[in-house]
Order: C-alpha cells, then structure tokens, then sequence
C-alpha cells in the first residue's frame, strides 16, 4: 500500500514537494527505497517523514484491536530486503563482490539473499543495545557459505542478519559454528 495523503512535504535538494503525508498514524513505516543518496532523519517518533516519493508500508495490528495477535506493539518487525542493502551484502558477502576479501565470510553464490532473509524471519531478534537487532539462523539441510579465509574458511550451515528497528536488513552474513 502507498499512502498519499494532506501534508505537502519539501526538501531542500527537490524544487517540488516530493510527497504528502499523515502526521500520525497507528502503523509502522518502513521506509525501502529514497530518490537520492544523503538519507534524511527518518526517526518517526521525533520527526515527520521527508523526502519520500512513495513510502511502502507495513500495517502491524495495534494492541488494543485485539484480534488474537500475540505480538505487542514493541515488537520488531520481520526483516526486509532493500535492493540497496542487497547490494551491500553482495558486495562484501557474495564471491566476485568487489569488497569480498578474504577477512570476509562468503555466502555460496547459489544462496538467493531474499530466501535468507525469508528464513530469518521465523528466528528472533536479539537486541544488540544500540538500536539494532540480529537475527542467527541455521540451515539444518545444507551448507550456506563459508568462513573468512582469515577464520579457517569452513563451510557453515549459520548466518546472521543484522536490521535496523523498522526491519530493514543493514548486513547479513555467513557465521562460524562456535
């Protein structure tokens, strides 16, 4: 779902409001995708979103609708894919990235990094104290990548996938079995 709505909002690099908005609102945005490189403040609780041509959003049920939903309103939302931390992971993570190196740990070029992703969503956030969350996966029938030449290079059935508080996937990686 796109939302448009009253708002105009502009930007300083744009000479034209780039998008209208909802000043508040009872669901969580997460934010895939912006039209130039500096990323403005995009912390919703202290600022109105800027600079967004189109903001695709993920409606989480508010505690007090009921509807059986387990989760409570802190709670982190399933990680998502951008195509730009896609391409981060591939760069440092996937072989040919170009900063691959060998104090990487590499996934095999057959693991599609959304199935992962996908995978990892049924693993819990873990809470790493500075507004990130990780989540560690295992892939019980098969090898996923290996360890940093650094780290002996051994295949391994683990990866981590480290987001941001709105889900979006800031790295993941192939980890190391202890």
């Amino acid at each position: 779902m796109v939302v448009k709505c009253a708002a105009p909002i502009f930007n300083k690099d744009l000479d034209d409001p780039v998008y209208t908005t909802v000043a508040r609102s009872s669901f969580t945005v997460i934010v895939t995708s912006l039209p130039f490189a500096k990323l403005p403040a995009l912390d919703i609780h202290a600022a109105q979103l800027r600079d967004i041509i189109a903001v695709p959003i993920v409606l989480m049920e508010d505690e007090s609708g009921g509807g059986g939903n387990p989760e409570s309103r802190n709670s982190v939302p399933a990680p998502v894919l951008t195509t730009a931390s896609e391409q981060y992971v591939r760069n440092k993570h996937y072989p040919g990235g170009g900063l691959n190196s060998e104090w990487k740990s590499t996934f095999y070029a057959s693991e599609g990094p959304y199935a992962l992703v996908e995978a990892a969503k049924n693993s819990p956030a873990i809470d790493q104290g500075d507004g990130t969350y990780r989540r560690e996966v295992t892939v019980a029938d098969r090898y996923i990548g290996n360890e940093s030449a650094k780290r002996g290079g051994a295949a391994t059935q683990h990866y981590i996938v480290v987001q941001d508080r709105f889900g979006a996937v800031i790295t993941m990686h192939p980890a190391g079995d202890g």
